[in-house]
């Protein structure tokens, strides 16, 4: 219990109950709610042709994603957590604001949210930006980055870094659960694995056993996710 109240009495640092913060907090999830409902309502599928980098013994392997199947990626995931953690916040916010309080276990559901909000963010932008798209340029998928600088995928990967750099910045929400991070991206890992089973494609190239790095990028991912938690930490703090 006394955990409990050491977690929830620096709450969100006590900017959560800044008009302010409250007004960007509601925004945030209002406008990224949408683009969530755009992505699962679209009809158009998101097809992928998926080869193993540095395998052309291979064969491809072609698959739609439409609706929920889109929300299979990472990037998705990461951004469906963002959208819930800036609800709860400005939930809290709200209750803050009006006197009433904000009960403890919605206060400790928003701080483990941010808590894989803020550094996944950063993740995405990073792998999107420094591997992704010099992969399909390497492997001459110009469609697909095509799609992928297209007005959503552009909110989803760098609207997602702004809005979490912008939150940190004002509402100074701590970062205090880390097995939370490390257990989110494992279990996304497994999904994947499984996901491969059912349909043979991963998403991310790096992720496939059978691309020959894939166990040095696996783990350098979770040491990234680890810096960026602890370059969190000491940035919002500062």
């Amino acid at each position: 219990a006394e955990a409990g109240k050491a977690i929830t009495a620096s709450s969100l640092d006590g900017h959560e109950s800044d008009l302010f913060v409250i007004c960007f907090n509601v925004t945030v999830a209002a406008a990224f709610s949408v683009v969530l409902m755009l992505t699962l309502i679209d009809t158009t599928p998101m097809t992928v042709n998926y080869k193993v980098m540095g395998r052309p013994d291979i064969i491809p392997v072609e698959h739609s994603f439409k609706h929920l199947g889109r929300f299979t990626t990472f990037t998705l995931w990461c951004n469906t957590v963002a959208v819930a953690y800036f609800t709860c916040a400005g939930a809290v916010g709200i209750l803050e604001f009006r006197g009433h309080g904000a009960p403890n276990c919605l206060k400790g559901i928003t701080l483990k949210l941010w808590e894989i909000t803020f550094p996944m963010a950063f993740l995405v932008n990073l792998v999107v930006t420094f591997v992704l798209i010099p992969g399909m340029k390497k492997q001459g998928h110009f469609e697909k980055l095509y799609f992928v600088l297209t007005w959503r995928p552009q909110l989803l990967h760098n609207g997602f870094v702004l809005v979490a750099a912008i939150e940190a910045a004002i509402a100074h929400p701590p970062l205090v659960f880390l097995p939370v991070l490390l257990l989110f991206g494992t279990v996304y890992v497994v999904f994947a694995g499984i996901l491969f089973t059912r349909i043979g494609v991963f998403h991310y190239f790096f992720m496939d056993p059978r691309f020959k790095h894939a166990p040095l990028a696996i783990a350098g991912l979770m040491l990234l996710l680890l810096i960026l938690h602890y370059v969190g930490v000491l940035a919002i703090a500062a």
